[in-house]
């Protein structure tokens, strides 16, 4: 199928190493950060005086790249009872308007979170602490939605594409559907 060519493209190999990277760097950030916390505050009695702010940066990244990842293997959360309960050729039909929606949602989260990144690179609110700027946590939260917009995206044209196909060659087969529903 040609909408699978994107997802054999080295932008699309790119996009998911640089995700991979963000969350395992992040996830191992956390964890030291946190095991020396622990061991500073319970066995040196001091503490690693804002680092607090430090994990609440990371975090964020850690999230944002972790929900723009679940929308790429399609194993975010969903509400899938109804459609799963209709036919492969009914799914094929209802799956562009749900990958559409996503879309659409994505792209609207996407416009807030840049307003928010923009606002706070203007006005340049910091942490307490350290003086982190707010935009570093605020940027990953457009970078996530734009991920999931671009991912949801490429799934509403491939969906799409799907539909289509089932109603030219109206195969209303049952068979082996790779992914039943994923909104």
């Amino acid at each position: 199928m040609s909408g699978k060519r994107i997802q054999n493209s080295l932008f699309w190999k790119f996009l998911l190493i640089v995700q991979r990277t963000v969350m395992i760097v992040a996830s191992f950030a956390i964890v030291i950060i946190m095991s020396l916390w622990a061991i500073l505050r319970y066995i040196f009695h001091t503490d690693m005086y804002g680092m607090e702010e430090v994990v609440v940066m990371v975090a964020f990244w850690l999230y944002f790249m972790a929900n723009s990842y679940a929308v790429y293997e399609k194993s975010h959360v969903k509400a899938d009872i109804f459609p799963s309960m209709l036919g492969r050729r009914a799914q094929n039909y209802i799956k562009p308007a749900l990958y559409a929606l996503m879309f659409f949602a994505s792209v609207l989260y996407s416009i807030w979170s840049f307003d928010t990144v923009r606002f706070s690179y203007i006005e340049k609110p910091i942490t307490m602490a350290l003086q982190i700027p707010f935009w570093v946590g605020h940027l990953s939260i457009f970078v996530g939605f734009v991920l999931s917009a671009f991912y949801s995206g490429v799934y509403f044209i491939q969906s799409l594409l799907e539909a289509i196909k089932t109603l030219k060659d109206k195969d209303y087969s049952s068979g082996v559907n790779e992914d039943t529903f994923v909104l």
